[in-house]
Formats: C-alpha cells, sequence, structure tokens
C-alpha cells in the first residue's frame, strides 16, 4: 500500500489519534513492518507522533484534551483547566490536569503536559453526571411532555 492511500484511509478514520494495531488494521501487515512504515512517514513529516504509539496525520487538528480523556476514560478535566479553557482564568495553565480515580501520572503529548491526579472515590462523581446528566436536575424539569394533549389552562379562542 503506497504512503499516500494510508494517509487518506486514515483521514476517513474516525479517531483523534491512531496506533500501530489501528494501522496494521488497515494495512494488513505484521507489527514490525507497520512499525516501519510509521517511523518512514513521521520522517517523512507526513505523520506526527504525538507520543510512544500514537500518531496524527497532519491534516487533524490535534485536542489534546480529547485525546487525555480518551486515554483514561474514567477521568474529567479539573476546575482550572475549564476556567482557562472558558476564558474566566485569566492565566493559560501550563498542563491539562484531570481528575481520576486512578494512580496519579503524568503523560505528554508532543509537547503538551497531561497531568492525572487522583481524588478519592466519593469526590469523583463528574463521570457518572456524563452517564446521567439529570442526577443533579431537580425534578420538576424532567417531567415528559405529551405533544399531542393540549394543557387544561389552555383555551382556544
Amino acid at each position: 500500500m503506497k504512503s499516500q492511500d494510508l494517509l487518506e484511509k486514515l483521514n476517513k478514520f474516525a479517531k483523534t489519534f491512531y496506533t500501530i494495531a489501528d494501522v496494521q488494521l488497515i494495512t494488513g501487515q505484521t507489527r514490525p513492518v507497520t512499525r516501519v512504515l510509521l517511523n518512514r512517514l513521521t520522517a517523512d513529516e507526513k505523520l506526527i507522533r504525538l507520543a510512544r504509539n500514537m500518531y496524527v496525520t497532519r491534516e487533524m487538528i490535534v485536542d489534546c484534551e480529547l485525546i487525555a480523556q480518551q486515554l483514561d476514560i474514567l477521568s474529567y478535566i479539573s476546575f482550572e483547566t475549564a476556567l482557562s479553557r472558558f476564558g474566566i482564568l485569566s492565566q493559560i495553565p501550563y498542563a491539562i490536569t484531570l481528575a481520576t480515580v486512578k494512580k496519579s501520572k503524568t503523560i505528554f503529548l508532543g509537547d503538551r503536559r497531561i497531568i492525572y491526579r487522583k481524588i478519592k472515590e466519593p469526590l469523583f462523581f463528574g463521570y457518572f453526571l456524563v452517564n446521567s446528566p439529570n442526577l443533579l436536575g431537580h425534578p420538576d424539569n424532567y417531567i415528559e411532555a405529551q405533544p399531542l394533549v393540549t394543557p387544561a389552562h389552555i383555551v382556544p379562542e
């Protein structure tokens, strides 16, 4: 498979980053051959190596926050990172900080530093809000409407 064909297939692949296994599935080659192919594409500057076993094409927009959340599903962006992202905090943090219930660690995606900080499980409720957003909502706001029934207080003229 030519490198241009591979790059076109990677751009059609709906992922935020690619691993050796992803490229191996597309090319049908063995792992060593795929690794050599990725090294050549990186040397030719057609691919960007974000971290070990993580690649993106030149055409892709790299969203480090999204990739960091995908690497550790049970994590969410910390308070300072969220405030900075929405322009409330005037200082730009050097690193993206995420809260997780797993072990604390630091990784680098290209030149961006990603810090996972462990917090106690009772304090970790962000994940559950994503999976059940009505958890902290008021019950009156979640009454299902009946679109075919006119409410009693509305009288036609």
